[in-house]
């Protein structure tokens, strides 16, 4: 988990996201019981993965929904997305190197610095990989 803080603390709005997973005891919660709530890929908008993200503080439960803007090369191995997609946790490593498919190759786009992997719990899991440009924390009132 310590290589996850280390890249959010380098990606825009990485660190107060950091802040919002920091439990009252001052642990990093690894993103456990929050869900996947929207994967979208769409050549002329933003790539973004959306999370809904609960916590407590105080006896109270606050929730927020976490964005992470994805460029460059993507590539996506994603299981069981349902109707309920549950992750038993999230950690953010460096991409492992790998070889595009020829098809792939010389049509621009860079390798991606980063590799979301996705644990299982109820619904979807797998990896993401894909450079993390911005995460975007919006609370959720109500």
């Amino acid at each position: 988990m310590d290589e996850t803080v280390e890249i959010l603390n380098t990606i825009k709005g990485g660190p107060i996201l950091i802040d919002w997973l920091r439990t009252e005891e001052g642990r990093f919660r690894n993103f456990g019981d929050d869900e996947i709530i929207a994967l979208e890929l769409n050549r002329n908008r933003a790539k973004q993965l959306q999370l809904e993200s609960r916590r407590w503080v105080g006896g109270n439960e606050q929730q927020a929904r976490i964005t992470f803007i994805l460029t460059d090369f993507i590539d996506i191995h994603l299981d069981g997305f349902l109707h309920q997609n549950v992750i038993g946790g999230l950690s953010i490593t460096a991409c492992p190197p790998f070889d595009p498919h020829p098809s792939l190759r010389g049509i621009g786009g860079c390798l991606p610095d980063h590799q979301i992997r996705l644990e299982p719990c109820a619904g979807a899991f797998g990896t993401i990989n894909a450079t993390i440009s911005e995460i975007i924390l919006e609370e959720i009132h109500g």
